[in-house]
């Protein structure tokens, strides 16, 4: 069984409250775990149901400055009403307590009904911060199992605010 998936993730602001302005840098989907056969089908944008599904998404720092802050949301929601199990995120081990000491999850209505959506944030204190030219997977979200009752439903992840 598959779902479609789209991904309307492209870019979002990244706010720094350790500068006067505003940083840009790009944050971006790197790849997602869960595909139904990507390396057999015609194209990678279906998802098995029944089974965890992992997006991986990217920070790159390309703004001339260490990012100091930030909080960034994602929101993962069906249009055609499919629904999973729960929504996790988590920060992986890119972003360490040397760079940024304060690291938080806020995870907001993750039953997998409706428009799930978890925020990402943190701040230095005494720390460096990202620096500049950082460019990892730093955040996953993982959901599922999706029903397979939502067989041929769709699942989009998008920036979202909080």
């Amino acid at each position: 069984m598959r779902v479609k998936f789209f991904v309307s993730l492209l870019c979002v602001m990244l706010f720094s409250f350790g500068m006067a302005w505003a940083q840009q840098g790009a944050i971006s989907l790197d790849h997602v775990d869960g595909l139904y056969h990507p390396d057999l089908s015609p194209g990678t944008d279906t998802i098995n149901t029944g089974e965890t599904v992992t997006f991986h998404i990217r920070l790159t720092n390309n703004t001339g400055y260490n990012i100091t802050g930030s909080t960034n949301a994602f929101r993962i929601f069906s249009p055609t009403d499919a629904q999973w199990g729960t929504t996790v995120g988590g920060w992986t081990d890119a972003v360490t307590t040397s760079m940024i000491e304060n690291l938080f999850v806020n995870p907001f209505s993750i039953d997998g009904a409706g428009a799930d959506t978890v925020g990402f944030g943190g701040f230095k204190l005494f720390a460096p911060g990202i620096p500049d030219g950082f460019d990892e997977i730093v955040w996953t979200i993982d959901i599922g199992p999706i029903n397979p009752m939502y067989h041929k439903g769709q699942i989009c992840l998008d920036s979202s605010f909080y």
